[in-house]
């Protein structure tokens, strides 16, 4: 393609200008302007004087344009005074209400009406009021003074401005008869050039009209540069207020048509400047050739290819301007291609670690199923999901949180192949993919060799030392999946399965896997409706002093009956609502609505207290100051409120949740430990807490009867904790063996379906109304014991 040339990608675009062209025309217009110049000092010089018959035509042509201009002016004169006087106009303009109303419609009508002339109102301070605005603008000093003094002297004025047409400004004071003040001012301005140019008659089409008031002349037709042959004046006065205005009209003779050689002068003239005008075309393009060219050449590099780089700029070694545009020029391209360099990283990789990023790594694998299916091989996908890298960024903040990243990034980068791709979708997860390999035992020896890799230590450049896990989900094409979309959930799906499987484990994909998750996301699905609409419910089952049988409190159970998959056991939904956040919006409902119910109960006994188990998860400044209030509430019942933690939640609080069950037993809640007996929490774990009561775990209390070993532990447990001044109930006591036995141990209290099953509120007021002191005998064993 040769230069200057037009190209598909920029249809119609017009060639450039040429520099060479334009300079010409610039000195062919300087050369007529010269000639143009020299033609008016031609026609200076050979017209001298003009004859007498033009004097005598200018004369009456004054005269007759002086007697019509004075009626006309008279005339627009006094129907401005007569406006001016009219109550019409200073009545409307003395109340402001009837200004939109009366006087901008008459004073439109009025500007529509005339002709040649305008009008304006304004108020006392030379404000606006009505009429046409823009009169205000022109020459605004001007006509500003000669506002300002009609309202001051209070006498109408007339003044010649100079403007682009030759006007007559009016200004004339309103008064109002009710104070001596002038209460507007109606300025009118009277176009003469317009009213002369209504009036020339033929025979003053070549000359010149002038009219003047003292130091002010405006030129009304002709040239004021012209040079003057005869001239002739009239008077345009006022005929009964001279003083209002006195004008000077001047009629002169420009030309003289008259003089012989005239023609052969112009001809002559027009050669010679036609001649003079080709020899400066030539001369101007001798000189602007060099420079143009150099111009040309830039413009024809950047038309014939838009995306043109730094490289495809001509070299220019001169120095001069164009040079130094030439390589400001190639400066700019390369700044061009190193941003779109730039976007183009941040578009597809990843800031932080500068692996690829989801949108790449997505591309990326589109294409390599493609390739797959015409090859026919397999593809596997790795996503990698660290262990306990949320930790890290709670507890030592995200900077080291993303140094951690970048040390994971450069890890797996090195463990794998250059022709693998590697991504970060975001957070702490990555993805692996693999096109060609042996067979799939080696993708999971790969899986188990980046596990061990991530899970060595990390040394932070702050000095600290971490561990993270890793969990690995493994998916392959076409076995599991046809689409790259499927693939990534396929893999997804499993690594979810390693992580719930423990820290450090890989798993591959199975059908049965999507199986588990997808009920496993029905029934998070199902508990987040369920509480949003408070269908769960709530069962309490009585605590019963083993020494006279007496019910001394309640044990408030949360329970879910899904209308479709029936009753769902506690330990099924309880660990799904703490890991999704839904066991705060329980807890916090379980508390509120058993203090309401258990207040309304008839209790025999006063000082009944309701047990209500909490997760440590839960233990937070506003669970405690919530509980506070229930505390206060339970109080004014009666009641008196625990709280029940587990041994396992105790083994694992933080120190804030520690933090918060202190500042629960400054508020005088009662804290019981629940299910001791199951793990091993040691008496040290114990004293991080004011504890009032322990439970012992159903676990021991179901082998009591079995041998002496379980009731000699059983034993050394309850004498324990009364040295420790604990109170001791027992769990799960559902035969009489049992309750017998604990009873002779010294046992203070217990719970179990011997004693009672679980019911609803009012089937437990019903059981306290009875009579507190009567055995509750067990019914039928169920699935929820």
């Amino acid at each position: 393609m040769q230069l200057g040339q037009s190209t598909p990608e920029s249809p119609g675009r017009r060639p450039p200008s040429r520099l060479k062209r334009r300079v010409q025309q610039a000195a062919f217009g300087v050369a007529m302007l010269v000639a143009g110049a020299i033609a008016i000092v031609e026609l200076a010089v050979t017209l001298k004087a003009l004859p007498s018959a033009a004097r005598d035509a200018n004369e009456t042509s004054a005269r007759l344009l002086g007697t019509y201009l004075s009626a006309s002016l008279e005339h627009r004169v006094g129907e401005i005074l007569r406006l001016a006087d009219s109550s019409l106009v200073w009545t409307a303009l003395s109340d402001s209400r009837e200004r939109d109303v009366y006087l901008k419609p008459f004073l439109e009508e009025r500007n529509q009406a005339l002709s040649n002339s305008r009008l304006a109102l304004l108020d006392y301070r030379g404000r606006f009021v009505a009429g046409d605005e823009s009169l205000l603008a022109a020459n605004g000093a001007r006509v500003k003074n000669m506002i300002d003094g009609v309202i001051v002297s209070g006498v109408p004025v007339t003044r010649l401005i100079v403007v682009p047409s030759g006007r007559l400004w009016v200004a004339v004071p309103i008064d109002f008869p009710y104070t001596p003040d002038v209460i507007g001012v109606l300025l009118g301005v009277i176009d003469l050039q317009a009213m002369v140019d209504e009036s020339l008659a033929t025979d003053l089409l070549d000359q010149r009209v002038v009219i003047g008031d003292g130091d002010t002349r405006l030129v009304l037709r002709g040239s004021d540069e012209s040079e003057v042959y005869a001239a002739a004046s009239a008077r345009v006065q006022h005929s009964a207020v001279a003083q209002l205005y006195d004008l000077e009209l001047e009629v002169h003779s420009v030309t003289n048509p008259w003089r012989r050689g005239l023609a052969v002068r112009a001809a002559l003239f027009t050669a010679v400047s036609i001649t003079l005008a080709v020899f400066v075309w030539w001369i101007a393009g001798i000189f602007a050739r060099p420079v143009s060219r150099r111009l040309e050449r830039l413009a024809e590099v950047i038309l014939a290819n838009p995306n043109c780089g730094p490289e495809d700029i001509p070299a220019d070694p001169s120095g001069d301007e164009i040079g130094v545009l030439g390589e400001a020029l190639r400066e700019a391209l390369l700044a061009r291609q190193l941003a779109l360099r730039k976007l183009e990283k941040l578009a597809y990789f990843d800031e932080l670690t500068g692996l690829m990023n989801r949108v790449r790594f997505e591309d990326r694998l589109t294409e390599a199923l493609q390739r797959a299916q015409r090859a026919g091989t397999q593809v596997a996908l790795l996503f990698i999901d660290l262990d306990r890298f949320k930790a890290i960024n709670d507890t030592l903040g995200h900077k080291a949180g993303d140094a951690l990243l970048r040390e994971v990034a450069r890890r797996i980068s090195e463990r794998v192949r250059s022709s693998d791709a590697v991504s970060r979708r975001g957070g702490d997860e990555f993805t692996l993919l693999i096109e060609s390999f042996q067979d799939q035992k080696g993708v999971a020896q790969l899986a188990e060799d980046l596990i061990v890799c991530v899970s060595e230590p990390y040394r932070l450049d702050s000095g600290a030392t971490l561990v993270v896990g890793a969990s690995v989900g493994i998916a392959f094409y076409p076995t599991d999946a046809k689409t790259g979309g499927t693939l990534l959930q396929c893999a997804d799906t499993a690594m979810y399965a390693a992580k719930k499987s423990g820290s450090g484990n890989y798993r591959i994909y199975t059908p049965g896997l999507g199986k588990t998750i997808r009920d496993r996301l029905d029934l998070e699905t199902r508990l987040r409706r369920a509480v949003s609409e408070e269908r769960l419910e709530i069962l309490f089952q009585p605590q019963v002093r083993l020494a006279d049988g007496c019910v001394l409190g309640v044990e408030a159970l949360c329970r879910w009956y899904d209308p479709e998959l029936g009753e769902i056991a506690p330990a099924v939904f309880i660990p799904i609502a703490e890991e999704v956040g839904l066991i705060h919006q329980i807890g916090f409902w379980l508390l509120r609505q058993a203090c309401r119910e258990v207040a309304t109960w008839d209790r025999p006994e006063s000082g009944l207290f309701l047990a209500v188990n909490v997760s440590t998860r839960q233990l937070t400044a506003d669970f405690t100051d919530f509980i506070g209030e229930m505390s206060r509430t339970c109080d004014r019942a009666g009641l008196r409120l625990e709280l029940e933690l587990s041994e396992l939640a105790l083994m694992h609080a933080q120190p804030e949740a520690v933090a918060e069950l202190d500042a629960l037993n400054d508020l005088g809640v009662s804290m019981v430990i629940d299910n001791f007996g199951s793990r091993y929490l040691s008496l040290y774990s114990m004293k991080r807490v004011t504890f009032s009561k322990l439970k012992i775990d159903l676990s021991l209390v179901a082998n009591l009867a079995v041998g002496d070993q379980e009731a000699f532990m059983v034993a050394t447990l309850i004498n324990l904790c009364h040295e420790l001044g604990l109170e001791v109930i027992a769990q799960g006591v559902e035969t009489d063996v049992q309750h017998d036995i604990l009873r002779d141990l010294g046992c203070d209290m217990a719970q179990g379906y011997l004693l009672g099953s679980p019911v609803d509120s009012e089937s437990m007021r019903e059981r306290l109304r009875a009579g507190a002191g009567q055995r509750l005998w067990p019914q039928a064993p169920t699935a929820m014991a």
